[in-house]
């Protein structure tokens, strides 16, 4: 697969939200949070793209999250994954960054095993055929996501979970639970078994980007709490 660096317009998606952010040989590098991160834009031979970013936070999590990017072009694509980036990934890696916007990231601390955790949750980010419905989650489902995920939650790093559901033409087409990019079986089981509603025709999709950090100390995650711009 062919990649495109698209590090300059990482760094100023992060300067643009007031965290000082510079490029620096392949990666952008954020001084504040002692954090690096790179954003790629990849071509496969079939000439299907995907964007994966990347994020090394202090302690050594390396955490990364990959989405499919739409286009007959590469700069089509490159709109279209940079458009799905800001309005879901983007948001929640920015609360691991330092800075949590509330209007963005829903925030809760979860207690497990005697320790307190941040958990950031982004928003449902949904595609649908044209003119079609989107998916939409039981009332329970959040609640549900995150039982199982607390019992993941046992060690001192930050994690990142990636679910992706999607149906055609009334039947489930894709499901697809990672945390930290790898298989999360029960997580998946769950997504399946989910009532997303009748959607007779056309092609619709939904995906949740979530993170979760221990705190340290006590202290919560992030540092700066406010609105997006």
């Amino acid at each position: 697969m062919t990649a495109l660096p698209l590090d300059v317009e990482l760094a100023g998606l992060l300067n643009g939200h007031h965290l000082v952010a510079h490029v620096e040989g392949d990666r952008v590098v954020l001084p504040a949070a002692g954090a690096w991160a790179d954003l790629r834009l990849y071509e496969s031979a079939a000439g299907r793209f995907v964007m994966e970013v990347r994020t090394a936070l202090p302690g050594g999590s390396v955490l990364l999250d990959t989405w499919a990017a739409w286009g007959a072009t590469q700069q089509e694509a490159r709109r279209d994954g940079l458009a799905a980036f800001c309005r879901g990934t983007f948001h929640v890696l920015l609360a691991l960054w330092g800075i949590l916007e509330t209007d963005q990231v829903a925030h809760e601390v979860r207690t497990v095993a005697g320790r307190n955790w941040d958990v950031y949750l982004g928003p449902l980010v949904n595609r649908q055929s044209a003119g079609g419905a989107g998916l939409v989650p039981p009332t329970d489902f959040a609640d549900a996501v995150l039982a199982i995920i607390d019992a993941r939650m046992r060690d001192e790093a930050a994690h990142v979970v990636r679910i992706y559901h999607a149906m055609s033409q009334g039947k489930a087409m894709v499901t697809e639970a990672l945390w930290d990019g790898e298989p999360f079986s029960d997580l998946q089981a769950a997504v399946a078994a989910a009532d997303w509603g009748a959607i007779p025709s056309g092609f619709a999709s939904t995906r949740w980007f979530l993170a979760v950090r221990p705190r340290e100390d006590g202290h919560p995650g992030h540092s700066i709490e406010r609105t997006c711009g």
